[in-house]
């Protein structure tokens, strides 16, 4: 670890020539050391260059978090009462060149060296930010209260076309440039932050060799992503709430940065050097909203996935890199709730029955799904809607989780432990009242006040204690729970009710679906999406 100094409210870290001057947080008495650039962007589009303390001199100030990559702002109004007190990424300055930034806690005083949980933070790939929603000061000072303490870490990455925009023209450029030509430069970008915090973490206190990786919904997609890559990012890996998404073919990738190159005004006849000239003449919140109203979708990338098909989602099934030693993964008991409860509560019965069978290209796939969920023009709204949000959650999260166990329970893979959060939202303020949906829990995995704080429901604080347990138990090298194998043993994260629980046959989804021949469920991944009414970059051209 560097010197380390401490001056009133003020603590700072030595590396080399450069000192980064942070701060100890007043009421957790954690060491805050925050927007720390970990790489720059030499050109839109093109692979982030890390950066290094060592080859730097003077003060760096890290005491306030830095910008994001220019998104639109998403500020859930039904979520805020679960970051009350707590400042929304919105509030934050946008900067597509000076985005790639991380922030890092570490206990008080720590002479390290510690284990390292490293965040990579959801939003569909198109918004959010490791900044504030993510303070990782709870979760720390609970570690060290615990006798098992961590350093935490959270990153920003770039989103939607910035990260995912892959072509031959792009991939031409990185080729005539003498770089592996990688499909999603998001994914780099987190690699970069990952082999950063390798090369210095020990400065901080953390132990580089002993770190987890954990993130949810399009972070946990990524957690399950690098774990599938031939580079050694870190010892284990925790999913939360990763969808199952389908790789959109090379032809639809290219489909999309020439809708792109056309929006801009550019002939299709114009040469390569043109077209990627017009696009990096466009402004940045151009390209942002030349992206609504989809979701950003990862490419495949034959030089990134290398233990994976293809032509298979990235849930597999397909083996972990070597050198992961666990893994934990696991979805909301009610996911789907997040993205359109309100509206499906006015919807009738045969508005159900309709989305169902228009959703499918099989119609007799449909309806025996309709029939699976109690689907049905014929039966009460309330019991449809509670097929509907059951439906959404396993086709795009539920299933996800079990493809990769039962994979891994199979072969010489690490283990895999699963789990269902079924804590629900118990806030009378929130319209989400009574569901565990989507990025509940992020709210839990941070021990953010409104959940975890003294004030909180005493239910909600022992769920948020329970994960606690689990996170910190695994960062210190410990499966938290009994591996996933021939008993279906999962964890079931619900406060005074938390409990192990075995599960004795598959969702719905994966019943209908996968059986029969496989053709038959060709395009099923793709469905779950047109269910819920979301949009991802070249999926919906099914």
């Amino acid at each position: 670890m560097g010197s380390t100094s401490t001056a009133g409210d003020e603590v700072s870290v030595q590396v080399g020539e450069l000192k980064v001057q942070g701060f100890i947080h007043p009421s957790t008495k954690v060491a805050n050391y925050l927007g720390i650039q970990y790489a720059t962007i030499p050109a839109r589009f093109r692979q982030s260059k890390a950066t290094h303390l060592s080859a730097q001199s003077g003060v760096l100030d890290a005491t306030q978090y830095g910008p994001r990559c220019p998104q639109l702002t998403v500020n859930r109004p039904e979520t805020a009462h679960l970051y009350e007190g707590v400042r929304r990424s919105s509030e934050y300055p946008v900067d597509e060149f000076g985005c790639l930034r991380l922030n890092i806690y570490v206990p008080e005083g720590s002479h390290g060296p510690l284990p390292v949980v490293v965040w990579i933070h959801g939003g569909g790939f198109i918004f959010g930010d490791g900044n504030s929603e993510f303070d990782g000061n709870y979760l720390v000072q609970h570690s060290v209260e615990k006798g098992k303490p961590v350093v935490y870490v959270a990153m920003n990455y770039r989103l939607g076309f910035f990260g995912f925009l892959a072509s031959k023209e792009l991939r031409a450029e990185a080729e005539a440039s003498g770089e592996t030509p990688f499909s999603n430069m998001a994914m780099h970008d987190q690699r970069v932050a990952l082999l950063w915090i390798q090369e210095h973490i020990q400065h901080f206190g953390g132990d580089p060799a002993n770190v987890t990786i954990a993130g949810e919904s399009a972070g946990g997609w990524s957690v399950l992503a690098h774990m599938r890559s031939d580079v050694p990012v870190c010892q284990r890996g925790m999913i939360l709430s990763s969808p199952n998404l389908d790789f959109p073919k090379p032809e639809e990738a290219q489909e999309t940065f020439d809708e792109l190159v056309a929006s801009a005004g550019v002939a299709e006849s114009a040469s390569a050097e043109e077209k990627l000239k017009a696009l990096r003449n466009l402004d940045s919140m151009e390209i942002v909203k030349l992206m609504v109203p989809r979701l950003a979708t990862p490419l495949w990338d034959d030089k990134w996935f290398v233990h994976q098909d293809g032509k298979k989602p990235i849930a597999g099934p397909a083996p972990f890199a070597p050198w992961v030693e666990g893994v934990v993964v696991g979805s909301t008991r009610d996911e789907a709730a997040l993205f359109g409860l309100g509206l499906w509560k006015t919807w009738t019965s045969q508005q159900f029955e309709d989305r169902v069978l228009s959703s499918f290209s099989d119609r007799q796939l449909a309806q025996e799904l309709a029939d699976a969920y109690g689907i049905s023009a014929s039966a009460p709204a309330e019991k449809c809607l509670a097929g509907f949000v059951a439906m959404g959650t396993d086709s795009i999260f539920s299933g996800l989780p079990y493809i990769v166990a039962e994979h891994s329970a199979e072969s010489s893979s690490p283990p895999v432990s699963l789990y269902r959060f079924d804590q629900a939202d118990t806030f009378e303020q929130s319209p989400l009242k009574g569901y565990a949906y989507h990025a509940l829990d992020n709210a839990f995995f941070c021990r953010l006040p409104a959940v975890a704080g003294p004030k909180a429901d005493p239910n909600t604080r022992e769920t948020a204690n329970r994960l606690s347990r689990a996170i910190l138990d695994f960062a210190h090298g410990s499966q938290p729970w009994e591996a996933y194998g021939a008993k279906h043993t999962i964890l079931v994260f619900n406060g005074m009710d938390t409990r192990s629980e075995e599960m004795s046959e598959q969702d719905r989804w994966r019943r209908v679906t996968m059986s029969g021949d496989l053709a038959r469920a060709k395009g099923t991944w793709r469905s779950g999406n047109k269910l819920l009414g979301v949009r991802h970059s070249s999926m919906d051209k099914a």
